[in-house]
């Protein structure tokens, strides 16, 4: 039910997009030429803006909302990384051995000047 919500509220965003008004503004004060309704929607273009904005962003938030439920364990599994095992030093090539403060070793490679 809720993906069928999060689609209509994702519908309603995608006509009522600021971007569509000059296609669909015209289209509506042709619709209500000649009433009352369409006086005042040609004296309150900015209204019919701010509402169209208003509903747009309200509707793309809802469909966000419903069509993504957080807490459902829906989640994706993020990979452990792998641990590095050590690669063999090429035949030739010197290392030295190089304690750390906390006693644990590592392999250096030995600087060729």
């Amino acid at each position: 039910m809720q993906t069928i919500k999060g689609f209509a509220a994702g519908m309603v965003a995608l006509v009522a997009c600021p971007c569509h008004l000059p296609l669909t503004l015209p289209l509506l004060l042709v619709l209500t030429s000649g009433t009352a309704v369409g006086g005042w929607l040609v004296a309150n273009q900015w209204l019919v803006w701010l509402s169209s904005l208003v509903l747009f962003i309200g509707g793309m938030a809802l469909m966000v909302r419903w069509m993504n439920p957080t807490g459902t364990g829906a989640q994706c599994e993020v990979p452990q990384p792998k641990p590095r095992q050590e690669q063999p030093a090429p035949a030739g090539v010197e290392q030295h051995v190089q304690s750390n403060v906390n006693g644990s070793t590592q392999l250096q490679e030995a600087s060729h000047v």
